[in-house]
């Protein structure tokens, strides 16, 4: 009896982590819309996201979102990890960097867009689309 009772206290706490777990979602390249709408959609969603660029020579743009997730690393991970997977997809051949975390601009990538250590096309994308 004892066994059974604790099973059902623990059986609440397992569902809120399996569905925490189920709605943190990735954006996939190439699942409708532009970089814009993509953008206006991280902007409208709430809790722990995250978003990452790449931007090659010729301005093509990969981008992966997280939304949802538990924690605010996690989501930035796996933002960048989305985004590798879309750009080596749409052979974009430009490194991922970290677009926006939470609410803002990721502060490291303005910093180093302001400091010339990131490339025109990605600053020019940071720049029209950040906040």
């Amino acid at each position: 009896m004892v066994a059974t009772a604790l099973r059902f206290r623990r059986l609440p706490i397992a569902l809120a982590l399996l569905t925490a777990a189920a709605c943190a979602t990735t954006a996939q390249l190439g699942s409708g819309g532009s970089f814009a709408e993509a953008v206006e959609l991280y902007r409208l969603s709430d809790g722990k996201k995250a978003m990452a660029l790449a931007v090659d020579d010729q301005g093509r743009r990969a981008w992966g979102v997280l939304y949802g997730s538990l924690g605010q690393d996690e989501a930035n991970q796996r933002a960048l990890e989305s985004c590798r997977e879309n750009a080596e997809r749409a052979r974009v051949r430009a490194p991922c960097h970290l677009f926006a975390i939470g609410d803002a601009q990721a502060p490291e990538t303005v910093r180093a867009c302001a400091e010339g250590r990131l490339s025109a096309p990605y600053c020019a994308a940071q720049s029209r689309f950040g906040w």
